[in-house]
């Protein structure tokens, strides 16, 4: 699996554009238990971030330090974990979880099918509230992305245009 760049992407919503969904990573700190203060951050070195910004950010954490819940999203939506110290941070306490829990999901996938991407066939399913992509790498197929999906109806519907058949069997 492209391990690093997809946590970077789908826990730490650290990437470009509209393929970063903070929504997406609030729900993976969630599922993951993920846990930051203020301490752990070093939220000192925010000097370059506006003002305004900031006080709002100094309110999103209790009076201990620890990042309210409610807020995973605005919190991601900024770029304070976009340093290489805060991002060595989540890697080294985060990405083993992520990992984990992703190649136990690909165990038990459901509605898997194959499908053709521009020039890339790749194998996708679900499980629960993921979707997860393997691709060929070295002729062996490996995980390659794994993410939350508000709408699984969706996103399975919207992939019959890529779609070249279905593995697995209809579900009664």
């Amino acid at each position: 699996m492209n391990l690093r760049w997809h946590f970077l992407k789908h826990v730490c919503a650290i990437g470009e554009g509209a393929d970063v969904y903070p929504d997406e990573a609030a729900w993976w700190w969630r599922k993951l238990k993920i846990s930051v203060t203020r301490d752990m951050l070093n939220l000192s070195e925010l000097e370059s971030i506006r003002i305004a910004q900031l006080t709002g950010i100094a309110q999103m954490f209790t009076a201990d330090g620890v990042l309210m819940e409610g807020y995973y999203s605005a919190f991601l939506s900024t770029s304070i974990l976009d340093t290489h110290a805060r991002l060595a941070l989540m890697i080294g306490k985060y990405q083993k979880q992520y990992e984990d829990l992703s190649l136990a999901a690909s165990k038990k996938m459901r509605k898997v099918a194959v499908q053709a991407n521009e020039d890339k066939v790749l194998v996708s399913g679900l499980s629960d509230e993921l979707y997860l992509i393997g691709r060929l790498d070295a002729d062996v197929l490996k995980l390659s992305s794994c993410y939350w999906v508000p709408d699984m109806k969706e996103k399975l519907e919207g992939r019959h245009k890529v779609l070249l058949w279905n593995l697995s069997a209809p579900e009664l």
